[in-house]
């Protein structure tokens, strides 16, 4: 890729970037053309990616960046219609603008994302009882350094770069786990290991080999820790660099993913454990329609039924865009049929559960032995049905 095209990716979002934090602090009326702006310079730069730009998973990154940025931009401005805090003697508030440009999770707003830990919330101001201790201490020449280093700010930062070195550390581990200890299954993987005919299992019991079966568990993992570990990498970095230069708060950055070990069931492994950058512009998206256009009560069984399943639909068409817009050839109807495939997931482990409930009369399940039975329920069902969205790929990615 040249210079310039590096140049004119950053220029096109730059550009996008300002006309964002202007329609932010605008009238709603001028909203939508602001809009328009915004989203077409944001497709100028997402027009200019492709594998070679930084790499495979940098480009795949800063793509689905873009798509969660339009996403989110869209839903501010014409769907909630969200209006910034007013600020005395200020026409555009450049920082606020800023600020809720990049706050795809609605953090300290009232319309914040659900489970998500250590957020600031709506009304609640950050004057805690610390901040006070640390003011009064920073008057004393003799505490101010120590101060400093135990100050909210210092100790989210101690903590955040701790969790950036341990997830490069163990990401190094697991590499070489499966690159060193198990060479004989990993090493020399070829598009036999991923022909269409192995995309299958059960139906296959009788002729699966071993090392197919471990290839099958290593994408499960390497599905969740890659994602985990990019994506809490590049959130730690941004979070040390914004919270200690003192531009945000440390709840200003809550952790990106939950609590694995909450993964008990599908529902909660997309709820209460994944990232939740895309809940809020998703789900008032799929209200919007609901409401609007198919005219189906939001409290109604079917109309909450549509916006799950459109959130999922959702998911997968910007990840089926983003990996055509790197050059892969196939997969794009695959990666729908992934998200999809968890919306009727979930729609049987409800049915599952309230049917057992039924038949049992209310009995409840030993934890230990119910968070075993949901953590193989999804372990296995993510088995199932992440190698048929992840084997295509292998015949058409970019050269």
């Amino acid at each position: 890729m040249e210079p310039m095209d590096y140049l004119s990716m950053f220029a096109y979002y730059s550009v996008s970037m300002i006309i964002g934090i202007v329609a932010l602090n605008s009238p709603q009326a001028y909203r939508p053309i602001f809009l328009v702006g915004i989203i077409s310079f944001a497709i100028l730069s997402f027009r200019t990616i492709s594998d070679a730009s930084f790499g495979l998973w940098g480009s795949e990154i800063f793509a689905m960046f873009l798509i969660i940025y339009i996403s989110h931009m869209t839903c501010v401005l014409c769907v909630e219609k969200y209006v910034l805090p007013k600020k005395a003697g200020t026409t555009v508030d450049w920082v606020a603008g800023f600020r809720m440009m990049f706050n795809a999770r609605w953090l300290g707003t009232h319309r914040q994302a659900p489970d998500i830990k250590g957020a600031s919330k709506s009304g609640v101001t950050s004057d805690t009882p610390n901040e006070q201790r640390e003011e009064e201490y920073s008057r004393d020449p003799s505490k101010k350094y120590r101060t400093m280093l135990r100050s909210t700010r210092a100790i989210f930062v101690r903590d955040r770069l701790i969790s950036l070195v341990l997830t490069l550390v163990i990401d190094k581990v697991y590499s070489h786990i499966i690159a060193e200890v198990f060479p004989q299954y990993f090493n020399g993987l070829d598009a036999l290991d991923f022909l269409p005919t192995k995309e299958t299992y059960f139906r296959r019991l009788t002729s699966v080999t071993l090392r197919e079966t471990l290839i099958r568990v290593w994408i499960v993992t390497y599905f969740i820790w890659s994602s985990m570990c990019l994506y809490t990498t590049i959130h730690d970095f941004l979070s040390i660099i914004f919270v200690g230069s003192g531009f945000d708060k440390p709840e200003d950055w809550p952790p990106l993913f939950g609590d694995i070990r909450e993964a008990t069931s599908i529902r909660n492994f997309w709820a209460k454990f994944w990232h939740r950058l895309i809940y809020r512009s998703y789900t008032s998206y799929g209200i919007w329609i609901s409401k609007n256009i198919l005219r189906l009560p939001r409290s109604s069984f079917i109309g909450k039924l549509f916006i799950n399943l459109y959130v999922f639909a959702m998911s997968g068409f910007v990840h089926a865009i983003t990996i055509r817009q790197l050059g892969y050839t196939c997969g794009d109807r695959e990666e729908i049929r992934f998200y999809v495939s968890n919306f009727f997931g979930i729609l049987v482990e409800t049915a599952a559960m309230a049917a057992f409930s039924k038949i049992t009369k209310g009995y409840k399940v030993n934890s230990t032995v119910s968070k075993t039975v949901g953590y193989t329920w999804v372990f296995m069902f993510l088995f199932t049905v992440l190698p048929k969205s992840q084997y295509p790929k292998i015949f058409c990615a970019p050269a």
